[in-house]
Parts: structure tokens; C-alpha cells; sequence
């Protein structure tokens, strides 16, 4: 059996799975950062109060809130993400990849870290396994996977390694 249908196949008993109906942030947590200045002059990077993702993220958070688990999650973490961005005009009213802007690696930043700040997990060094999936659809959203998993221990590395260098 490939490691791709084991990930697969595996039900998992502890976690959180929901949708919010809510078009992702095309500004990202990177984009945001500016350098600012303490009332003693003393420099940081931070975000403005008015920055737009700062906006969006409050927004997330009050909508996340009720999807929460009793518990934080703990230990090692799967994560599965799937922003839903608005369909285009060359789109022709079918959805499709989004392969544009915000890059990839972008977008999850800001959903951990409120998901963290929510309560979901401990911390966001917890997850081990995630993917992150940009389409384009006609109901915006970003669907959110959470769970608690088991898969990686040795005979898992042994074959993830062993198919990489094949």
C-alpha cells in the first residue's frame, strides 16, 4: 500500500473539520508586517491596527470560535486547508486551481496563529503533516481539517525516505 493511500484511509478519532464561509485574505501575514516604533523610539516589526489582515483575522477568529474543540489538540497534528477564492471571468462560472496570488506557503500563517490563539492546539509547531489547497469557486471559503495522528513513527519514515530515493 503507497504512503499517499495509508494518509488517506486513516480515520481519526480526535480533531475538528468544518467550513467557514468566508473568502480568504489576499493580503498575507508577510505582506503586513511594517517596521514600528515604540513611544520611546525603540523599533519592532509589528502590524498597523488598521491593517487589513489584522481586520480579516478578527473576522476568522469570531467565526472559528464555535467549530473549537472541548480540548486543545495535543501532540503531533495532520492539517489540512483549502481556501476558496472567488470564481474570475476567464473562469467561466466553473471552479478551477487558483495557481496566482497569495503564494501557498503564505496563506496558512495567519489561519494557524488565530487557531492557535483560539485554542485548537497548543502550538502550531504541533503540526506535522499539512497540505494546502488554492481553488476557485463560486461560494468562497476556507475549509479547515484538524486531527490528532499517529502515522509517523519509524516504518513511516523508512518508506516516506525510501520512496524519495528510489
Amino acid at each position: 500500500m503507497s504512503i499517499e493511500r495509508e494518509l488517506v484511509g486513516v480515520k481519526h478519532p480526535l480533531g475538528v473539520n468544518f467550513a467557514i464561509g468566508l473568502e480568504p485574505i489576499r493580503t498575507t501575514h508577510q505582506t503586513d508586517l511594517r517596521i514600528l516604533r515604540t513611544k520611546d523610539g525603540r523599533q519592532f516589526i509589528g502590524k498597523m491596527s488598521k491593517s487589513k489582515v489584522k481586520k480579516w483575522g478578527e473576522t476568522f477568529a469570531l467565526m472559528v470560535r464555535r467549530h473549537k474543540p472541548d480540548r486543545p489538540l495535543e501532540g503531533p497534528l495532520w492539517l489540512q486547508l483549502v481556501f476558496g477564492f472567488p470564481l474570475n471571468k476567464a473562469d467561466k462560472g466553473k471552479g478551477t486551481a487558483h495557481a496566482a496570488r497569495p503564494d501557498w506557503d503564505n496563506l496558512p500563517k495567519t489561519v494557524c496563529d488565530i487557531l492557535t490563539r483560539e485554542g485548537f492546539w497548543h502550538d502550531d509547531g504541533q503540526v506535522v503533516i499539512g497540505t494546502v489547497m488554492k481553488v476557485r469557486t463560486a461560494t468562497p471559503f476556507i475549509g479547515v481539517r484538524v486531527n490528532e495522528t499517529k502515522l509517523i513513527d519509524e516504518e513511516f519514515i523508512k518508506l516516506t525516505y525510501e520512496s524519495f530515493t528510489d
